[in-house]
């Protein structure tokens, strides 16, 4: 039986650039590493991420089964198939979205659904956890870029939203019930590593696998980040048009837009003012997650630095 690597993100911790790697040289990777990318589990025009199976076990979840005669049944027959073509012994199954991105009200995935079916019984499972403080100003950006989401509220009524999502000891829970907390894996994000770090790299050497690949350098970002003027620029845009429908293709040429009108000058002091002016609520999330960090470390017995040293930043 392969092992099975079960990668679920966090948000704005390289997950994409996991993914994508992976997607883009799936025949090189069974072939040279043993290791499969189901693209069984994906979406024929969507991105590089498990998302149908996600959605399989929300589906799942709500209906009060194991998924029997539904997608999640045909999704596992079909990664089945998949598998036994390959012969593989690695398998990475990889979504940021098995975890909610902006608050805990919509539908969730039931690891203990997933923990049952055969292939996933013995699943390790990983998990970057990115200090918060660090994590909100992208997060904040991501969400105003997802059209789907729209959203038009300022940063400060974002992390009232967004903070319970990341109290990691809470939200990790279920999975460690599910699978046990010798099958979990978490790691630092960036870590010691810091600008330096590639989530690429770090992963394929967390689940054990040697593969010859470009470095961090010279592969693509798969999830540019666009500065803070530009993302302010987006969110009255949604603001003052909540009526008009979008889609992904539609944001690119905005932010295209609002990247054009403004001298370099001027988007540097706009971004310099904005993080000033977030400082001390970047601060304030540090001091509401320190109590759940401190259950996290103890839970896992990760080391007393995990999440760094004591200054915050607020890097994007």
């Amino acid at each position: 039986m392969p092992q099975v690597h079960l990668h679920i993100g966090g948000y704005k911790t390289g997950s994409t650039s996991i993914q994508a790697f992976l997607a883009n040289r799936r025949g090189q990777m069974v072939r040279d590493a043993g290791l499969l990318y189901p693209k069984s589990l994906t979406h024929d025009d969507g991105g590089p991420g498990h998302v149908p199976l996600v959605q399989a076990l929300i589906a799942a979840a709500r209906r009060g089964d194991n998924g029997q005669g539904g997608r999640l049944e045909k999704l596992m027959m079909a990664l089945a198939v998949e598998v036994a073509q390959a012969e593989p012994q690695h398998i990475v199954v990889s979504s940021e979205v098995f975890l909610p991105a902006l608050d805990l009200s919509r539908g969730l995935a039931d690891p203990a659904i997933l923990a049952r079916q055969e292939l996933f019984a013995d699943a390790q499972v990983i998990y970057y956890a990115r200090p918060q403080w660090e994590a909100a100003l992208s997060k904040y950006k991501q969400v105003i870029k997802n059209p789907k989401i729209r959203y038009t509220g300022d940063f400060r009524s974002f992390v009232e939203r967004w903070l319970p999502t990341v109290r990691y000891a809470e939200v990790l829970e279920p999975w460690r019930q599910a699978f046990s907390a010798e099958r979990m894996v978490l790691r630092p994000y960036p870590g010691p590593a810091g600008r330096d770090f590639d989530a690429v790299a770090d992963f394929l050497a967390t689940i054990g696998v040697e593969v010859a690949f470009a470095s961090g350098a010279e592969r693509e970002n798969a999830n540019i980040s666009r500065g803070l003027y530009v993302t302010e620029q987006l969110r009255r845009y949604h603001e003052a048009n909540p009526d008009i429908s979008m889609h992904r293709r539609d944001v690119h040429p905005l932010l295209k837009q609002f990247e054009a009108s403004a001298s370099d000058a001027e988007k540097d002091a706009f971004e310099a003012e904005y993080k000033e002016r977030i400082r001390p609520i970047l601060a304030e999330i540090r001091e509401r997650v320190a109590d759940d960090n401190a259950k996290l470390i103890r839970a896992y017995a990760l080391p007393a630095d995990f999440f760094g040293p004591v200054a915050a930043t607020v890097d994007g």
